[in-house]
């Protein structure tokens, strides 16, 4: 029976900390900051979601969460959403600009945010 290093079992449980951050701070929406000291310093924490995101990490496992759905049949990929929204922004919120000879009045138009919220997936038999 081979003996657990203590110290490899300690980082595990460190790095599975950080990842349940990392997923705190995406469910609930809140700054890297306000996370609680459950998951380890915010700053480990906000490095080490860097790190996994260069490295393609969230990427792998998405793709590895809806392939093994679509083996499953819990998923039908024929029909999907993405959101988005435009909000009005305040004029002191663009950069400031120079105005041209061309154009004397500073544009003060709809700044379009858009955002992937959520990616909804819908069985067709569901949605219609």
């Amino acid at each position: 029976m081979r003996a657990t290093n203590p110290r490899v079992k300690s980082q595990a449980k460190r790095l599975r900390q950080q990842f349940e951050g990392v997923v705190w701070r995406f469910r609930t929406g809140g700054q890297w900051r306000e996370m609680p000291r459950e998951f380890g310093a915010w700053s480990m924490v906000h490095n080490r979601f860097r790190q996994w995101r260069d490295a393609g990490v969230f990427k792998v496992l998405l793709e590895g969460l809806i392939a093994e759905s679509v083996k499953r049949g819990e998923v039908d990929l024929s029909l999907v959403s993405v959101d988005s929204t435009t909000v009005r922004a305040h004029h002191d919120a663009e950069p400031r600009r120079r105005r041209s000879y061309r154009n004397s009045e500073p544009h003060h138009g709809k700044q379009h945010v858009a955002s992937l919220r959520a990616l909804r997936v819908f069985r067709l038999d569901q949605a219609g």
